[in-house]
């Protein structure tokens, strides 16, 4: 690969516990696989583009759409034929979602996509902007930075590292 090549790869966090989840355990080997690749697989947003073809072809079994569709009926939205929405996938990979941070904004701008934001507002993965206890928080960060502001004028930082010529003085170099 050329240095002008760039691969960004997709990281994402798992859920160590999921092995200790009744739901995760009941599963066959292959639904619990499949279930891995959903999750792997899924956009930034927790939607995933629906192709069974795709997913037999790299975990190596048949998927049967119906049964998995029973087994994942309280972990998937079926959005329509060609899409699959994982909820919980926001909450686990970013926690709140909010506005303020570019990472956050194309997860949000998928969830538009897919007209997914207001579902995603009502199981509370965004943080509304600006809301009263925000403004609250915001002026206690004011505060703060005016206490720390007038603590640094009050007493200036000395420095423990030694100047060349102090050192010399020494006799360290």
């Amino acid at each position: 690969m050329g240095l002008q090549e760039v691969v960004l790869m997709k990281k994402r966090l798992t859920d160590a516990e999921k092995w200790d989840d009744p739901w995760f355990r009941k599963l066959s080997s292959e639904s619990k696989l499949f279930w891995i690749y959903l999750l792997d697989k899924c956009d930034i947003s927790g939607v995933w583009k629906v192709d069974f073809d795709h997913a037999e072809f790299y975990l190596g079994h048949k998927i049967d759409k119906d049964t998995v569709q029973i087994e994942y009926a309280n972990r998937i939205d079926t959005l329509s034929n060609e899409y699959w929405w994982i909820p919980k996938f926001i909450a686990f990979q970013y926690g709140c979602l909010s506005e303020d941070s570019r990472p956050h904004v194309a997860v949000i701008r998928g969830l538009e996509r897919f007209g997914l934001l207001e579902k995603a507002k009502s199981k509370g993965y965004l943080k509304g902007i600006y809301t009263l206890k925000d403004k609250d928080k915001d002026k206690d960060k004011d505060k703060d930075k005016d206490f720390s502001n007038e603590y640094a004028k009050e007493k200036p930082f000395k420095s423990a590292y030694k100047t060349a010529s102090e050192l010399k003085a020494l006799g360290l170099i």
